[in-house]
């Protein structure tokens, strides 16, 4: 009888300890299915140590993005070269005080007998709430006047770059330097405007000049980072991300720019959490939210990509390659038309969308090909060639071509755009494209 006992109560342990198991299982499931809805966890950075080393794949942050990702100061009137400049006064202090000052300055215009001074420093005011062409008539006036002409042509260059009049901030910043080599902000915009017309070189240059004048200048390294990526160097370009962000991790700007060089090693939540960073301190920043919706997309948040993309665009409506972007993640999502309207809508607003004719071109490729449709196939052509034509150094748009060239039966044109897609791939260390390239070309030795 006792035997009975104890294997009924030795049962009963067995039951109940199988009855564990499946809840923990049965939890486990939902929970894992909890949280594959929601959205990614935080991740915070500001401590954690950044690397050195960088592995040559993922995609530059450069101008395209082509694969299943939709994929850049003034000092106050007599004051030193150490003081802040206007674009870190943008970001530091609120909007009223600037009111304020504005005031005092239209009311000290009615009387003064300097108002060369005064009109630079309500420059100054301007520039600080964003009232960019009052600014600049405010920096040319200071000037005319007989304000000190090198810091007017730096204040006036660093308001048109943010006008994207990068040819006004190309040559105001020139003479800038040329009148006082010293002054490292001017530099630093100067080179922001070099990578605008891909003159990467210079702008490394100019970085570096900058850097010897002020070590601690964190938009000087941002800035060459960002050059250093469009060049390939990817080992250098996180080694100056790093350094930007090590001397002021509060900077948008730093953060951005380690969250690329992050990015480009597929380092996917990192660099999500670094844009995450930028756009605590700076909102509005549609770059850092275009980023971060490309990384998202990169690893299958396409609800947060397609949210990143959308608000990006929604800020600032020239900013037609999140439009572009948003119409790459319906695709993804199985959404052809209205992928195909956001494209369309992108080029209506920006006909040099280069980003907007690539998407739609390998949109139109891939239902060309399940249709079997030589007419959307040709268009897709078509698209592609007017995104090689914008940006000759996008290799997707160059290998999905090389595709239709020898679907066309130009085969020579096929190998010729796989080679030259394969050599930017390389530039752009993206490895995962690299090895599709490479499959592709073997095509052509059967």
């Amino acid at each position: 009888m006792s035997e009975i006992i104890v294997f009924l109560e030795g049962l009963a342990r067995v039951v109940a300890a199988v009855g564990t198991l499946v809840g923990v299982l049965v939890g486990g499931w939902f929970g894992w299915k909890k949280w594959k809805s929601q959205p990614p966890p935080p991740i915070n950075v500001k401590n954690s140590i950044v690397d050195s080393q960088v592995t040559n794949s993922g995609n530059t942050y450069n101008i395209n993005f082509g694969d299943d990702s939709p994929g850049t100061t003034s000092k106050s009137v007599c004051s030193s070269i150490e003081k802040k400049s206007i674009v870190e006064s943008h970001e530091e202090n609120s909007i009223q005080p600037h009111k304020g000052a504005r005031k005092d300055r239209d009311n000290a215009l009615q009387t003064a007998t300097n108002k060369a001074a005064i009109y630079y420093d309500r420059g100054e005011n301007n520039f600080n709430l964003d009232d960019y062409d009052d600014a600049e008539k405010d920096f040319s006036n200071a000037m005319e006047l007989g304000f000190d002409k090198a810091e007017c042509l730096a204040s006036r260059g660093v308001v048109r770059s943010r006008k994207n009049d990068f040819a006004g901030a190309k040559e105001d910043l020139e003479e800038a330097v040329y009148l006082n080599p010293n002054n490292a902000r001017a530099y630093v915009h100067l080179a922001n405007a070099y990578n605008f017309f891909r003159r990467y070189e210079d702008a490394i240059k100019h970085c570096n000049r900058a850097i010897d004048i002020n070590p601690k200048d964190s938009e000087a390294y941002s800035t060459r980072s960002m050059a250093l990526s469009a060049l390939g160097q990817h080992d250098e370009t996180l080694k100056s991300a790093n350094k930007s962000y090590e001397i002021d991790p509060d900077n948008p700007d730093a953060s951005m720019s380690l969250g690329i060089a992050k990015f480009q090693q597929g380092r996917w939540w990192e660099a999500i959490a670094h844009f995450s960073e930028s756009l605590n301190a700076k909102p509005d920043f549609v770059e850092a939210m275009y980023m971060r919706g490309s990384a998202y997309s990169k690893v299958g948040w396409l609800r947060e990509s397609e949210l990143d993309f959308k608000k990006a665009f929604e800020i600032d409506p020239s900013f037609t390659k999140a439009l572009a972007a948003l119409g790459w993640v319906k695709f993804s999502q199985g959404d052809v038309p209205g992928a195909l309207d956001d494209c369309n809508k992108a080029i209506e607003i920006d006909s040099a969308c280069g980003d907007a004719f690539a998407f739609r071109g390998r949109i139109r490729y891939s239902v060309g090909c399940s249709r079997n449709s030589v007419e959307d196939i040709n268009n897709a052509k078509d698209d592609l060639d007017r995104a090689v034509e914008i940006y000759s150094d996008c290799p997707h748009a160059r290998f999905i071509r090389s595709q239709i060239h020898l679907q066309l039966g130009n085969k020579e044109l096929a190998k010729q755009d796989a080679e030259m897609a394969l050599e930017l791939a390389k530039q752009d260390g993206n490895a995962e494209l690299i090895d599709e390239i490479h499959r592709w070309l073997e095509t052509f030795k059967k």
